[in-house]
């Protein structure tokens, strides 16, 4: 029995001198290893993987957009119509791209003889056929329509947008459509010299504006200037027949 408690003794003391150590620090505690073993030496070995804000928010690489992608849809293949109705929904129209081509010249014919057609330098003449129909009137009144006019139309291609263009009658220039068919407060034309505008040349008729009746159909060219390098395969031909109606595209080939 006195053993018993001589041994217990021992052991209490043992115990209260290892927790005397351990409060000194002179046994290691695994957070001090850790420490100890991740000291600067071995740090500057290991790559700083931190993501700041900034790094997150740093967008990837600009890659372009595939221009086939951005192209409308649905977009109308040529001879394909498009039928809708005039705004006092009384008469039903049909209209399509017909064909297009390019031309480095054409002439057309004057009074005083012949007039060439040439595009400015590092430039092609685009052409591009379109036809309307009158297909049928609900009204006996009304059955007349007007064609859009060449402000309705716009070309589209990887890079840009172009309007048609007139031919000036006088000297065969080219005659922005905006200048046509625009008038002051007395209905007088805004710019008179723009109404001299070609129609017929040796392309055929180019096309304008006009007013067809019943069953009545028309056909023309319209025409755009576009760089020597100009890719009928890439482009397009928007319309919108006026401010109520959606636009409707075409590819040209």
């Amino acid at each position: 029995m006195r053993e018993a408690i001589v041994k217990c003794i021992i052991y209490g003391c043992i115990i209260i001198a290892l927790l005397a150590m351990v409060s000194s620090g002179c046994v290691e505690r695994e957070e001090d290893v850790y420490s100890i073993t991740m000291d600067d030496t071995t740090q500057s070995h290991i790559p700083d993987t931190t993501l700041t804000i900034e790094d997150d928010q740093i967008p990837p690489a600009y890659q372009k957009e595939n221009w086939e992608q951005r192209k409308p849809c649905p977009l109308l293949s040529p001879g394909e119509r498009w039928s809708y109705q005039d705004e006092g929904r009384n008469n039903d129209i049909s209209i399509a791209l017909i064909h297009a081509t390019s031309r480095g010249s054409f002439f057309y014919n004057t009074a005083y003889g012949t007039m060439t057609v040439n595009p400015p330098s590092d430039n092609r003449i685009l052409l591009v056929s379109i036809k309307v129909w009158h297909m049928g009137s609900r009204s006996v009144s009304d059955q007349q329509i007007t064609t859009p006019g060449l402000p309705s139309f716009t070309l589209y291609d990887s890079s840009k947008t172009l309007s048609p263009t007139y031919i000036s009658i006088d000297d065969g220039g080219f005659i922005d459509a905006a200048y046509l068919n625009r008038y002051d407060d007395h209905q007088r034309p805004l710019y008179p010299w723009a109404r001299n505008i070609v129609h017929h040349t040796s392309i055929g008729e180019l096309y304008s504006e006009t007013t067809l009746h019943r069953q009545e159909e028309k056909e023309g060219w319209l025409l755009f200037l576009v760089p020597e390098g100009f890719a009928i395969d890439d482009a397009y031909l928007g319309l919108q027949p006026d401010k109520d109606e959606k636009t409707i595209y075409w590819s040209l080939c």
